[in-house]
């Protein structure tokens, strides 16, 4: 845990040189973490390699000025890691950064976000989330909440979210809260959705213009009575996207039962070979070993 603090402090460079390792697991102490990089400090630009590990305890509470979670603001990499933690606060939240204009891959979230911008994994994203999953609650009662990512103005991919997302704000989604010339592509959504303000989806609260292609949405969003993956498009290209036909709002993506989006045969033109595996329940990202997403590009 030191080691972090001292990057949390600047007492070690976090220029784009260098290259940090997680040896092991680490359960933080402290009540109230301040995040490494941005919110007036450097942004993060190295990388940080979890190695596979995890970095449990992370709380963050009552703060309405910064970029909340393990990182505040990254512009590097953030690769390998799980986070397990609780956040609460009035600014852009996730529990692996706050924002992201870097990229951030193979990652991992537990526990709770609730913030203005909420994501389980980042709360506003301008850089690449590849291969990242979340099963943590996130909730927002001012701008947007996304299982994965609050806000999304660039790429999203071979990721998904389980946790259950509420929103008392304007853009609510099982995956993204708000897509704004984004690409959201190989991505799912389980868990159940709840919305109060414009836009609710299952995958989607909204999307503008950007492109959501190889998706899928299983939950329930407002009990049945909201969108299934998309609770508003404008100008944005939706292709080979399915939704939980219970979900009656619109019709913006294609309609399967429950059962059918367990069901290979339903997915048309997905890539099972590399990508995609079904085994019992809904289909989950599992890239093959030695695939690389530059191959898959």
């Amino acid at each position: 845990e030191e080691d972090l603090l001292f990057l949390a402090r600047e007492d070690i460079e976090i220029s784009s040189k260098n290259h940090y390792c997680l040896e092991n697991d680490i359960t933080l102490t402290s009540k109230n973490w301040t995040p490494i990089g941005g919110n007036g400090a450097g942004n993060f630009s190295g990388t940080f390699d979890g190695q596979g590990y995890t970095i449990s305890g992370l709380a963050i509470s009552g703060r309405s000025d910064e970029d909340m979670g393990l990182f505040g603001y990254n512009t590097g990499k953030i690769k390998d890691l799980t986070v397990k933690g609780n956040i609460s606060g009035s600014a852009d939240a996730g529990l692996i950064a706050g924002q992201n204009t870097g990229t951030i891959e193979n990652c991992h979230t537990e526990g709770s976000v609730a913030a203005a911008t909420a994501g389980g994994a980042v709360g506003r994203n301008a850089g690449t989330v590849t291969e990242c999953t979340s099963s943590a609650e996130v909730s927002s009662t001012e701008n947007e909440a996304g299982g994965l990512v609050g806000y999304n103005s660039k790429k999203v991919q071979y990721s998904g979210a389980t946790g259950a997302v509420t929103g008392k704000c304007d853009y609510t989604g099982g995956l993204v809260g708000y897509n704004d010339q984004g690409t959201i592509s190989q991505s799912y959504a389980n868990g159940k959705v709840s919305g109060s303000g414009s836009y609710v989806g299952g995958l989607v609260g909204r999307s503008s213009y950007g492109t959501i292609s190889y998706c899928y949405a299983s939950g329930t969003v407002n009990d049945y009575a909201r969108a299934g993956l998309a609770g508003n498009i404008y100008g944005a290209a939706i292709r080979f996207c399915y939704y939980n036909a219970a979900n009656t709002y619109n019709q913006i993506g294609i309609p399967a039962s429950t059962s059918q989006l367990k069901n290979q045969s339903t997915y048309t033109g997905w890539n099972f070979e590399k990508i995609w595996e079904i085994t019992d329940n809904y289909p989950v990202i599992n890239l093959r070993e030695g695939i690389t997403v530059k191959e898959l590009e």
